[in-house]
């Protein structure tokens, strides 16, 4: 197995070096596509250069930058779609036999993934699918129950692999825009087995995590959501409207991502 993981990136930026220092520990292959247009249209003065400097920072293999042309034209979905397809044709190039969609906001922890292709590669997969642990405002603040949704993990990169939107049909309920296609072998693991640690309500600037969003929230939604965000208090611990209710409970800094943020992520300084 040559597995290569693809990063999409516009936002979130502070958390692609350690996603990548991490994802460096099982993958052979990087490759991170990136755009100057958000698919809502917004535009970054910093993303290029930003990358560039993280490209020749990290150490380790190669990091491979694909830059994406934002067509507004079409809806997020079908960006979301054309940037993964990009990124499966430089991996075939560069000899890969697997993959792993990510954002910057996902991780994984390397003895699980290192147990994963090992089921893979024994039981011959073409798709395989994990559930996600979703965090909220610090990187020890995880949601719990978690999320009842889920992401393609390490699926096999055949000439026919590609991503497309299959519907109501497809086997595990995902985003229609991380539907891989062809589906005929497929698994789900288990939480005990693999989990995704999605650090999606994690961020330096949370009101450019809204504005560029696939769900498209109008300013009153952002505005209820982002001071729903900044009082948020794990004291407290109310149900955590963004995400119909659920709570929050605390786990380890299982990435080192503190240092990214500040305050530190303790209630006490809260």
């Amino acid at each position: 197995m040559k597995l290569a993981i693809c990063f999409t990136v516009f936002d979130g930026i502070e958390l692609l070096e350690k996603a990548i220092l991490s994802a460096q520990e099982w993958a052979d292959d990087v490759i991170v596509c990136w755009q100057e247009i958000s698919n809502r249209g917004h535009q970054s003065k910093t993303i290029e250069s930003d990358l560039l400097a993280l490209q020749i920072l990290l150490p380790g293999p190669d990091i491979h930058l694909v830059k994406y042309e934002t067509n507004l034209t079409k809806g997020t979905k079908f960006n979301e779609r054309v940037k993964h397809n990009l990124m499966m044709e430089v991996a075939r190039a560069r000899g890969n036999t697997h993959f792993v969609m990510a954002a910057t906001d996902h991780f994984y922890l390397a003895q699980e993934v290192e147990y994963a292709k090992r089921v893979v590669l024994e039981s011959g997969f073409d798709v395989t699918f994990t559930a996600m642990y979703t965090y909220y405002k610090f990187p020890s603040w995880q949601l719990t129950p978690r999320e009842d949704y889920y992401m393609p993990f390490i699926c096999e990169l055949t000439p026919e692999t590609k991503i497309e939107r299959v519907g109501a049909g497809y086997p595990i309920y995902v985003d229609p825009s991380v539907q891989v296609t062809p589906c005929k072998r497929h698994s789900l693991f288990t939480d005990r087995e693999i989990m995704l640690h999605h650090y999606s309500m994690v961020r330096v600037n949370m009101y450019e995590k809204f504005k560029n969003a696939a769900s498209g929230w109008n300013e009153d939604q952002m505005a209820e959501f982002l001071e729903e965000h900044a009082l948020y208090n794990l004291k407290d611990n109310p149900g955590v409207k963004y995400f119909q209710g659920r709570k929050i409970v605390e786990v380890p800094d299982y990435f080192g991502l503190n240092s990214i943020f500040e305050p530190q992520t303790t209630q006490t300084k809260e």
